[in-house]
């Protein structure tokens, strides 16, 4: 892969995770502050931000499908690394998805080297 298709999937892979992020910090804030039967001001985010959340989990499920081909591709690792991978690609997508960008697309640009 080249640097500029490396750098261009590795932007919209942190952008997964960097949403992930913010909607589980939403969340909680949401949560601890709407006690007491107070209105909540963010009960009206949420209501907004749902046609979002929506098209962020299909862009999610359309990064997990090209992960989840980028490993069975992958011939440097063997069966237990692919089971293992994929594995935690399902179970924390949003954590993972940064990490084998790193280690298994990254790293194979900055050596020049070619995946098989």
């Amino acid at each position: 892969m080249t640097t500029k298709k490396a750098v261009i999937l590795g932007f919209f892979t942190s952008l997964s995770t960097l949403y992930a992020l913010f909607f589980i910090i939403l969340l909680l804030s949401n949560t601890v502050s709407g006690h007491n039967n107070i209105p909540n001001p963010l009960a009206q985010v949420f209501r907004l931000l749902l046609p979002v959340h929506i098209s962020a989990i299909a862009y999610a499920l359309v990064l997990l499908f090209f992960y989840h081909k980028d490993v069975n591709k992958n011939t440097n690792l063997d069966e237990t690394k692919k089971a293992y991978w994929k594995s935690n690609l399902y179970g924390w997508f949003f954590f993972t998805l940064p990490v084998y960008w790193y280690l298994y697309i990254w790293k194979y640009r900055e050596k020049g080297t070619k995946r098989k």
